[in-house]
């Protein structure tokens, strides 16, 4: 799955979505039973001689599952630093959300004012006998809303 961007996002989530596609990018550790055909061949050559057979199926099972350990540490390792390069961008994505929400509550509260404002203003257009409201006291300041 390709991760598309919009055409307008911001530069934070750009550095976070270019590191999503290298992440993306990166194949998982894989147990390739091929690989191991030939060496278990050997091994068998190499013990059959002078072991029983019981000895030898010892030898083979004790070589798949050292082959598997590996595996399964390498899938571990893998696992753990996907998942710590996630919680990272996770929390510059919460990062930026929480800024958003800020920013768009900010907006928002403002376009209540502006809208308070326009309603009054065409209250006292339509009816001149209206008493004054300012509905933004004068020594009301921008933070303080």
């Amino acid at each position: 799955m390709r991760i598309r961007l919009p055409v307008m996002t911001p530069l934070v989530l750009r550095g976070v979505v270019k590191r999503l596609r290298k992440l993306e990018a990166q194949r998982p550790p894989v147990l390739r039973f091929e690989s191991m055909r030939p060496e278990i061949h050997r091994l068998v050559e190499r013990l059959a001689p002078s072991h029983s057979d019981r000895e030898v199926i010892a030898a083979v099972d004790a070589f798949i599952a050292g082959r598997i350990q590996e595996f399964w540490a390498d899938a571990t390792r893998d696992h753990n630093l996907t998942t710590a390069q996630l919680n990272e961008l996770a929390t510059q994505v919460r990062a930026y959300v929480q800024e958003v929400e800020r920013l768009n509550e900010d907006v928002r509260s403002r376009f209540v004012d502006m809208n308070g404002a326009v309603i009054h203003a065409l209250d006292r257009v339509t009816n001149p006998d209206t008493p004054f409201f300012d509905p933004i006291p004068p020594h009301t300041t921008e933070g303080q809303r």
